[in-house]
């Protein structure tokens, strides 16, 4: 991987795998081009596997996996303070167990 592939990657984690596109813009890659280049690299084989060791690397620094994940969300849902927030909860519960994909 280039340097520019890397940091792809950091900005990939930090926006949390949300957002290719603005990690491409990040990276330094064009605006014009950062969409399709954001998914270009998402698919890239190796992006992919740094992408995983990262995110297992976070996880077991943080002692953070799955079901820890499930019961902070349930946590949030039960002391949500208003129904979008409890409805953000449940949707986030859902993508985590693979019944929701945006």
């Amino acid at each position: 991987m280039n340097q520019r592939q890397r940091e792809f990657v950091d900005h990939f984690i930090a926006h949390g795998l949300k957002n290719a596109t603005r990690s491409a813009i990040a990276a330094g890659y064009s605006p014009k081009i950062a969409k399709v280049q954001g998914c270009r690299l998402r698919k890239h084989p190796e992006i992919r596997s740094a992408i995983a060791y990262r995110q297992a690397e976070l996880s077991e620094r943080h002692q953070l996996d799955r079901d820890a994940l499930i019961l902070l969300l349930l946590l949030s849902y039960y002391t949500a303070g208003t129904a979008a927030d409890e409805v953000a909860a449940v949707v986030e519960i859902a993508r985590i167990l693979g019944f929701y994909n945006p």
